[in-house]
Formats: structure tokens, sequence, C-alpha cells
């Protein structure tokens, strides 16, 4: 009798047990609760994500797991706090190089608890992320400009949304309609400059911008030589066209902190290029 009565109790246990961890709900609430993005190769995208938490967090970072790193950055990375049901937003910014492997990738976005001296803790629940990589069209047909319209907000109009402002999309190809080298190159400096402008209150994504703008600049002085430090003024003279984009790169400058950023060496400045300088058109 008392072995069926043990019995029974542990029974009644477990399965008090199991039906806690049922119901337990997830600390972390996303909105919105997943993403599926398909975006083209030599493009850049942005979006907002809004975060909320059932309780008092700290010590918060936010992580891109290893499968998504290659095109993925969230800002800020270091979050801090996150006060019980106080919204949290958090910047996406997936960046697709010209080389990108075409193809479906997934992978989530983690908050971890990185308390100093001990190992850092998932938060429940990661944000799932789906990536269809596409393969770029050369012949598309270049966006309407946008006029005054496009001066109304910091980050302009991108009516293709090609991580490019269609004005400055425009310029560069009207600028430069006979080498394709240049254009490229200039147009991963034009997604570096929205990326940035977007996070420029962010130290940590300051720098990565400002370590990836080094590469470009590298890139367009092994394609133009002497000549690429004009172009890339002349191209950022074109991009800080309001006195909102002026200021917030005066903020992202501020960001830096007085940061250094390394160069690569005068002979690896081809691979500088995120993309096959050999295979496009264009003078050299």
């Amino acid at each position: 009798m008392q072995t069926k009565l043990m019995l029974l109790l542990i029974t009644t246990v477990f399965m008090l047990s199991i039906g806690n961890t049922a119901v337990a709900r997830p600390v972390i609430s996303w909105v919105p609760n997943k993403i599926k993005i398909e975006q083209m190769q030599r493009t850049q995208s942005i979006h907002t994500m809004v975060v909320k938490s059932t309780k008092d967090l700290q010590d918060i970072i936010a992580r891109v797991v290893p499968e998504l790193q290659p095109w993925v950055s969230v800002s800020p990375a270091s979050v801090g706090v996150i006060q019980k049901e106080n919204d949290l937003e958090l910047t996406i910014t997936i960046n697709v190089p010209p080389d990108a492997m075409i193809g479906e990738y997934d992978g989530v976005i983690q908050l971890k608890q990185a308390t100093v001296g001990e190992n850092q803790r998932v938060i429940a629940k990661p944000l799932p992320i789906e990536l269809i990589i596409t393969e770029i069209e050369d012949n598309k047909v270049l966006p309407p400009d946008p006029g005054e319209a496009g001066k109304q907000t910091l980050l302009g109009i991108d009516s293709d949304s090609d991580g490019v402002r269609d004005d400055i999309q425009r310029y560069i190809y009207f600028a430069y309609p006979d080498n394709e080298k240049v254009r490229v190159a200039l147009t991963q400096v034009a997604i570096e400059y929205q990326g940035l402008l977007s996070q420029a209150s962010d130290p940590d994504a300051a720098f990565n911008h400002a370590t990836r703008m080094a590469r470009h600049g590298e890139c367009l002085f092994y394609i133009q030589g002497e000549t690429s430090s004009d172009t890339r003024a002349a191209l950022k003279a074109e991009f800080l066209n309001t006195r909102e984009r002026s200021l917030a790169y005066i903020n992202y400058s501020n960001s830096l902190g007085g940061e250094m950023i390394f160069g690569a060496p005068v002979r690896d400045w081809k691979n500088s290029c995120n993309f096959d300088v050999d295979a496009i058109g264009g003078a050299q």
C-alpha cells in the first residue's frame, strides 16, 4: 500500500512538473514574431523590430547566430537593461554583397544575459529569420527622380528596395555611365552611408560601418587610383544634402569616439572589393 501511494505521489509531482513546463511563457516577445526576406545580391535593407519582456532584465546583448552573420547585423548589440513591459526598438541591417551565394538561409537573433563571471544565458524566445538571397538583376530600370519628396526624411526614398536612395542611385549611374566598376564600388559606399545614418547613435554600429567604409575606399582606390578621393567626396556631398543628414553624419562621427580604423596593406586593396573586379567592365 505504501509503495502504491509513493508511486502515485511521484507520478503526480511528475505530471505537475510537465504541466508547469508546458504552460510556461517565454520572457521575450517580438513584433513581428518572425522575419522572411527575399533580397538580391548587392543590396541592403534595414528593418525595425520591437521587443518586449515580461520582467526586468539587465546585462542583455543581442546576438546574430553564425549562420546569418555574413549578412545580418543588429543594433544596438549591447542592449543593457530591458524594463518590464516597455518596448525596446532594435534595428536589423541586412547587407548582401555582390558575390553572396544564392540560396535560403535560416537562423535567429538571440537576446543573451551576459553577467560578468557567469556563462551567457539565452533569454527565450529568439527571433526567427529566413533570408532568401537572389541573383542581382543587372538590367533594372532606374527609379524616377524623387525630387523634393526625397529630402523629407533622413533615409529618403528607396522605391526599389536595393539599399540605395533613388536620387543617389541615379547620380551614380549618370555620373559614371561607362564605368561599371566604379558604379558597383560607389554603390557599396552608398549602401554604407545609408546604414551609418540610420545607426548614427550606436557606437558599435558606427565602428562597424567605419571599418567597412575603409574597405570600400580601398576598393575604389584600386579601381580609380588618386581620382577616387574626388569621387568619394562628390558622392558624400550628394548624400548629405539636407541638414538632418549632415547632423546625423556628425552624430555618427562622434559615436566613433576616437576609435582607430586600420587600413589593409596596399597590395590587398583588390581584395577589399566585395565583388569580382575582373569580371566587371569599365576602366581601371
